[in-house]
């Protein structure tokens, strides 16, 4: 609200930098306006959640064993092991969230289907 009470001219450079940084992070869409921000939910970040991300592909049944999945290392972000379920995914990571391989949980996942 406070960037709204700038001119202009002055909080156009500031608008631009939240506007990607919040669209880099997934939380708005890339067309966003200041506007939508004002609108933005604290669903909206728990959503990009490591723990959330893991329950919402159906990598585990709820969010508490998918935070228990997380935790103990079942759960790999582009090639890293990320152990910390209040890990915010970005927009380009969220297709690399998957199982580990070799973890346990990996045998018991049904085979995706082929594309």
């Amino acid at each position: 609200r406070e960037l709204l009470a700038h001119p202009v001219e002055e909080r156009m450079g500031s608008e631009t930098k939240l506007l990607k940084s919040l669209s880099r992070k997934g939380i708005i869409g890339e067309a966003a306006t200041l506007d939508d921000i004002l609108g933005l939910t604290v669903e909206n970040l728990l959503d990009r959640r490591l723990q959330s991300m893991v329950k919402n592909k159906g990598l585990a049944p709820t969010i508490h064993k998918a935070r228990q999945i997380v935790t103990h290392g079942h759960i790999k972000v582009r090639d890293r092991v990320i152990t910390i379920p209040g890990y915010l995914v970005m927009n380009e990571e969220e297709p690399t969230v998957r199982v580990r391989e070799g973890s346990r949980i990996a045998a018991a996942q049904p085979e995706a289907p082929a594309q």
